[in-house]
């Protein structure tokens, strides 16, 4: 079984593999570029006992990152909130009265429905379907699966 741990140390980007051959490690630069080194996803028990450890703890960032590997059992180098993690969650909260993010990433969703779609069709029916999707703002092969 091949282990994989990823350290970010001076603008140096270090991967270590550790097997049953031996480790064998790799580095590359960052330059910059990369904030960090692996996202991590936060399920919305973490953010509510975040949000409820920084209002009991007074406010306190440390004083929650240690509650927080004491509640979830999380070893001295394991992955805790970051600072600013900690902030944005409390400040996001006290904004919208929610503890996840204030809207989906990525672009928006646009709903079309067959029968609008349909109706668009319906109008100018001798339109190709490229010139309909661009119209549309859909792709083609939504417009032809329609259809």
């Amino acid at each position: 079984m091949t282990q994989r741990n990823l350290l970010f140390f001076k603008g140096v980007v270090l991967n270590r593999e550790a097997g049953g051959g031996g480790t064998r490690w790799s580095a590359f630069f960052s330059f910059g570029v990369a904030t960090s080194v692996a996202t991590e996803t936060w399920p919305v028990e973490h953010h509510v006992f975040v949000y409820v450890a920084f209002v009991k703890s007074g406010e306190s960032v440390s004083v929650t990152q240690r509650l927080f590997r004491q509640h979830f059992n999380i070893g001295h180098h394991g992955v805790v909130p970051s600072r600013n993690t900690i902030l944005l969650w409390v400040n996001n909260f006290r904004a919208t009265g929610s503890v996840m993010k204030k809207k989906p990433p990525g672009p928006e969703k646009k709903v079309r429905t067959p029968e609008r779609v349909r109706q668009a069709l319906l109008q100018s029916p001798a339109q190709s379907a490229r010139r309909d999707a661009a119209e549309l703002n859909i792709s083609r092969e939504s417009v032809r699966r329609i259809l």
